[in-house]
């Protein structure tokens, strides 16, 4: 046994001597990786137990839906687009595919759904600016990059939108 790793406690006149290494000289690495692997399992059960919290809690479930940048589309209608099961846990929700039903409609040209935190969906659209009418009867409106897309409302047609045919 080495002799830098013995320390002495005096009672009275008798000395005792404590050992901080194992009788194989293991320095302890035993109980070190008992430890460790118990710090290990109780962090587990730690983040098993808050996942299990943040998709059963009902503070998660949805109680707001916000919905931004919309200026011809309504708010129904958009929320029809992403179809959002009701009081679905916050969790839950797959907002990147919402986001594609969104897109699916012609006259969104960005759409991004993000969750807020404890139970509020916010949804962003960008809806396609028409800069000209194409097609018979100008059935069709073209944005700035070209993108055909079609008309929004029969009635509307204003006046400072060229016309190609």
């Amino acid at each position: 046994m080495r002799e830098e790793n013995v320390e002495y406690l005096k009672y009275g006149s008798r000395r005792k001597k404590l050992k901080f290494t194992n009788e194989d000289g293991s320095g302890g690495r035993k109980m070190g990786r008992l430890f460790t692997g118990a710090v290990l399992v109780c962090a587990l059960f730690c983040a098993v137990k808050a996942v299990h919290y943040l998709y059963t809690d009902p503070s998660f479930i949805v109680k707001n839906v916000k919905v931004e940048g919309n200026r011809l589309l309504t708010k129904d209608e958009v929320l029809n687009l992403a179809a959002l099961p009701p009081k679905e846990n916050i969790m839950k929700l797959n907002c990147r595919d919402a986001a594609k039903r969104v897109l699916s409609n012609p006259q969104v040209e960005k759409a991004e759904i993000n969750r807020v935190f404890p139970s509020q969906i916010r949804i962003v659209i960008v809806e396609r600016k028409p800069v000209a009418f194409a097609g018979r009867e100008r059935a069709f409106q073209v944005d700035s990059r070209g993108a055909l897309f079609p008309r929004f409302k029969a009635g509307d047609r204003p006046s400072s939108l060229a016309v190609t045919t």
